[in-house]
């Protein structure tokens, strides 16, 4: 384990972010400034710990590695490639052509230095692909899967099955972003329940 990276943030990528949004009412990302990407692949280059390893496995954020200089293989493990959640309308706000090509840019480099990348999705893996061209080889699907803290045995989930009612459904929504992670579809499949009796 080598984190959190502490790579201070340029004073300019810092204005460059505020006047975006303010004057152009668009978001640029202050982790796309080239200081802040070297400050990242300087700081894990300098870890001592990174001589000792096998395998340099990175969950989630691809700017980490995207100027990594190393011999070590590379695993990143994400949801998504950053570029395919951009052109989902409303996710990070409005995005300006200058901070799609330089996630584009940034992101395609990180995952070039990448010997596999692993996506939860054939949806995820598909994006990469498509927005980079990867080779079928590189990429892996491996589902997320449940966030239990020991794996149930088989026989207490289908008595769990079994003992819950057929009657009443309760429906629990927990997610950010409620407009993209179907919120609305969810408020409407309880009312067809409903409906249903």
């Amino acid at each position: 384990y080598m984190g959190p990276l502490v790579t201070r943030v340029p004073l300019y990528a810092k204005l460059r972010t505020r006047l975006e949004r303010l004057f152009l009412k668009q978001t640029w990302f202050p982790w796309l400034a080239p200081m802040v990407l070297q400050g990242y692949a300087r700081e894990l280059e300098s870890k001592p710990s990174l001589a000792g390893l096998d395998i340099l496995l990175n969950p989630q954020n691809f700017w980490a590695i995207a100027e990594l200089r190393t011999e070590l293989p590379i695993v990143l493990w994400t949801d998504a490639p950053f570029g395919a959640l951009l052109e989902m309308p409303g996710y990070f706000g409005r995005i300006g052509k200058s901070t799609r090509r330089a996630v584009q840019v940034v992101e395609q480099r990180a995952f070039e230095k990448c010997q596999a990348l692993v996506f939860p999705s054939e949806w995820a893996g598909s994006k990469a692909q498509e927005l980079y061209a990867v080779p079928d080889s590189k990429i892996h699907i491996v589902p997320f899967g449940g966030n239990l803290p020991e794996v149930p045995l088989a026989e207490d989930v289908y008595a769990a099955i079994a003992a819950r009612s057929q009657s009443v459904c309760r429906l629990l929504y927990v997610g950010i972003g409620w407009q993209r992670k179907g919120l609305l579809t969810a408020i409407d499949t309880v009312s067809r329940l409903r409906e249903g009796g």
